[in-house]
């Protein structure tokens, strides 16, 4: 069966609708809220060419790109980049813990760049979670137990939250055989049909995730509650659930056929 007979369209899950309706300019809290976002997958793109977890030839088409086709990639209703902000047994742990402030240290410039990145995305999760939930979840995929979590953290713990977190930081589906290598290569053609099209297809492996994460056990604490959750080990190392992995890998179907 092709991925998008199994991957629903982003209308079928209601808050992924409502998110992929906010256009430029749109004055509502959800509108404005996209725009933070549009803005932080921007800086992301500068810094993605360096990102282990792309292929060579997304890489080097990435490292090509000039500011208005990154401003053309950027701007979706989604970031394009992930903390892992949906997998509980990395972030409970770490927001339930005691923290003591400290200033980035003295390091590489690479991995400056993404802590400094990664302050300024853990941040907007925060602030999300705290007055816009439903941005959290539409925008981030932000799960409910880590957005509830996030909520009681001081604003003066958050660097050395984000200095924790960055590791985590990678591009969203940086192996879907379609999603990065057309999105490269509509924002370089002026015509909005193709490029509408693929960020379409980004709202539809989002609102996968987002149904996937209701169906997942829940974490309490530390303690995982159910055995049927289980956490697959990519090849630099991260945990990721089973069911985000499934959801990112398939990519078989008609849209993709298009897309092609």
């Amino acid at each position: 069966m092709g991925v998008f007979t199994t991957i629903p369209t982003a209308q079928a899950v209601p808050d992924i609708a409502a998110a992929s309706r906010h256009k430029p300019g749109d004055p509502t809290a959800l509108g404005i809220a996209a725009q933070q976002i549009v803005q932080l997958n921007f800086r992301y793109l500068s810094l993605a060419a360096t990102c282990p977890e792309f292929s060579g030839a997304v890489a080097a088409q990435l490292t090509d790109t000039d500011p208005d086709q990154r401003w053309r990639m950027a701007d979706c209703r989604f970031s394009l980049f992930s903390l892992a902000l949906s997998d509980s047994r990395r972030w409970l742990p770490l927001l339930n813990g005691s923290f003591v402030y400290s200033p980035l240290s003295a390091e590489s410039e690479g991995k400056a760049i993404r802590k400094e990145f990664s302050v300024a995305a853990v941040f907007l999760a925060w602030h999300f979670a705290q007055s816009q939930p439903l941005a959290a979840k539409v925008l981030l995929c932000i799960s409910d137990d880590i957005a509830t979590a996030l909520q009681r953290i001081p604003a003066a713990h958050l660097p050395s939250l984000a200095n924790s977190a960055s590791e985590w930081l990678v591009p969203r589906w940086p192996r879907h055989p379609i999603f990065w290598s057309a999105l490269l290569r509509y924002s370089r053609d002026p015509s909005e049909s193709r490029l509408t099209a693929i960020k379409s297809l980004g709202r539809q492996l989002l609102a996968a995730e987002s149904l996937e994460l209701r169906k997942l056990p829940k974490v309490v604490g530390r303690r995982h509650l159910s055995s049927n959750g289980s956490i697959e080990r990519s090849a630099n190392g991260s945990a990721r659930s089973s069911a985000h992995h499934r959801s990112a890998s398939r990519h078989k179907g008609p849209l993709a056929e298009r897309m092609r």
